[in-house]
C-alpha cells in the first residue's frame, strides 16, 4: 500500500508491513466472527461490539502509517537545512 506517492524509508517500510498484517488479521477475524455469528456461538450485541473493536485496530494501524510519513517528511527537510547529518537514517 503506497501513500501519497512518497518514496519510503526503512521505518515507513516496517510500518506498511505491519499495517498489511493488521488489515489480513482483521479481515479474518471478521470473517470468523461472521461464521461464529451464523452458528449462532455469541450474540448480535457482541459482534457489533467485537467488529467495531477490529475497525479501531486497523485505524490505530493507518495512524502509524500517516506518523511515520510525517516523520520521514521532517527527517528529509531537517536534512536539507543541514539540522541533521545525512548519514542519520531511521533505525
Amino acid at each position: 500500500m503506497r501513500h501519497r506517492g512518497v518514496e519510503p524509508p526503512t521505518i515507513r517500510l516496517r510500518v506498511e508491513r505491519t499495517l498489511h498484517n493488521i488489515d489480513k488479521t482483521q479481515h479474518q477475524f471478521a470473517v470468523n466472527q461472521l461464521i461464529r455469528l451464523k452458528e449462532k456461538k455469541c450474540s448480535t450485541e457482541n459482534s457489533i461490539i467485537y467488529t467495531k473493536i477490529l475497525t479501531d485496530f486497523e485505524r490505530i494501524g493507518d495512524h502509524g502509517l500517516n506518523i511515520a510519513e510525517s516523520l520521514y517528511h521532517i527527517r528529509k527537510i531537517m536534512k536539507q537545512m543541514k539540522m541533521i547529518k545525512p548519514e542519520i537514517e531511521e533505525a
